[in-house]
């Protein structure tokens, strides 16, 4: 096999094979919210995407950062257009506006999101130990991978 401008040839006595991975990788949930101006974005580890825990993390942010009288700008995630989230969000003073299904180019922390991952399979790729990565280890890098990307001031864990 040779590669010559972006193009690749292979003999065709010796076919490419490629093996796809049985398995994926070690999944991760973060939630996370970023404001309105980019003043700052909150983001926390969980277990799970359950409407639960995203209640948790709402709550959590109600404590740091008043909802009453902002406009809670979400997708349409189920732990999202939940009504138990939505009378939550009103509960704590808030408005609550759902974003066009399939629009995540609105969404501004998708971007956040592509930006992480990118980084973070770079991150991993630096790393010779890939397979023992535990979430004590994956906390701090993340966080600095956030800051690289954002700057200091406006990522905060909560």
């Amino acid at each position: 096999m040779w590669n010559y401008q972006g193009r690749t040839w292979y003999h065709k006595d010796k076919p490419l094979v490629y093996k796809k991975p049985k398995a994926r990788g070690k999944s991760v949930t973060i939630y996370g919210c970023l404001s309105s101006y980019h003043q700052f974005m909150l983001f926390e580890f969980g277990i799970s995407t359950n409407t639960e825990e995203f209640q948790d993390f709402l709550v959590q942010i109600d404590q740091k950062y008043s909802f009453k009288d902002k406009i809670v700008v979400m997708d349409n995630h189920s732990s999202h257009t939940n009504n138990d989230t939505v009378e939550s969000i009103r509960e704590l003073g808030g408005e609550v506006c759902f974003l066009p299904t399939r629009a995540s180019e609105l969404n501004p922390i998708e971007r956040a999101w592509s930006i992480l991952k990118q980084k973070w399979r770079q991150y991993l790729l630096s790393r010779r130990e890939c397979d023992e990565f535990g979430e004590e280890d994956m906390r701090p890098a993340i966080k600095k991978i956030l800051k690289e990307a954002y700057g200091r001031k406006i990522v905060q864990g909560l």
